[in-house]
């Protein structure tokens, strides 16, 4: 008896642990824009072998060529953002040629004062 009571349990955790419960990191989600960026600068070297032109829209055709995954999980879900920004950041490497870089701003040390 004790068995069956251990199985719910087991199954739980394989499903969370398959359908990738965990929240992404901001590190991973930068990993996944720069990575996205390379293939979309590796898809306008490839168009432009091709003489094809480098478009949004052509580009776009060829996210999921190079993406084929799309947007990783973002706790379990995708949400409709997180696809778009990486859409973007391969369309704009694409259509430039050129990774897209990230704009973060760095950590400040000092601390913020106001002003009366």
């Amino acid at each position: 008896m004790r068995m069956l009571s251990v199985i719910p349990t087991v199954v739980a955790t394989t499903f969370l642990l398959a359908t990738g419960c965990s929240k992404l990191s901001t590190e991973q989600k930068y990993e996944h824009l720069r990575d996205v960026a390379n293939k979309g600068a590796d898809a306008h070297f490839v168009l432009v072998n091709e003489n094809k032109e480098t478009s949004r829209e052509v580009c776009e055709q060829h996210y999921k060529v190079f993406v084929p995954d799309g947007a990783p999980n973002e706790g379990g879900y995708t949400t409709k953002e997180w696809e778009q920004l990486s859409l973007d950041y391969f369309i704009d490497s694409c259509v430039k040629g050129e990774p897209r870089t990230i704009q973060t701003r760095p950590e400040s040390t000092t601390p913020i004062t106001s002003s009366t």
